[in-house]
């Protein structure tokens, strides 16, 4: 069975010679976990733009906007469901004067796809 101090090397695995006898799928599962690890820490280690700062620029297509909020979100929140509101929110949010009047338009609670859709529109050759 494999345990937490297995994965991490501590406890009574501290020891590399120990570690070499583990089970091929332990080993596989302390890989894992050191390079999930390790691309955490990268991620942490690198600038990035708060996902709230994330503002359309007058002339920029709707979609650029919303590509650029979404990967910051996806970089900064885990839970798929937050990202879901907070992307939606801020989208609404957060996009330029034109965009803005044309979600407000729309009825109800416009999707993500119903506000790219509508504001498509507005720069239909750069979307």
């Amino acid at each position: 069975m494999v345990n937490t101090d297995m994965l991490m090397g501590t406890g009574n695995y501290t020891r590399a010679d120990g570690q070499a006898g583990y089970e091929p799928l332990v080993q596989e599962q302390c890989q894992q976990t050191g390079m999930v690890a390790l691309v955490q820490t990268l991620q942490l280690a690198t600038s990035q733009q708060l996902f709230a700062t994330i503002v359309q620029g007058i002339d920029e297509p709707f979609l650029c906007f919303a590509g650029r909020l979404t990967a910051a979100v996806e970089k900064q929140v885990s839970d798929p469901a937050a990202r879901k509101f907070i992307i939606q929110s801020l989208a609404q949010g957060n996009c330029n004067a034109v965009c803005k009047r044309i979600i407000e338009a729309l009825p109800g609670e416009p999707s993500m796809l119903d506000m790219v859709g509508a504001c498509a529109k507005v720069y239909p050759s750069s979307q």
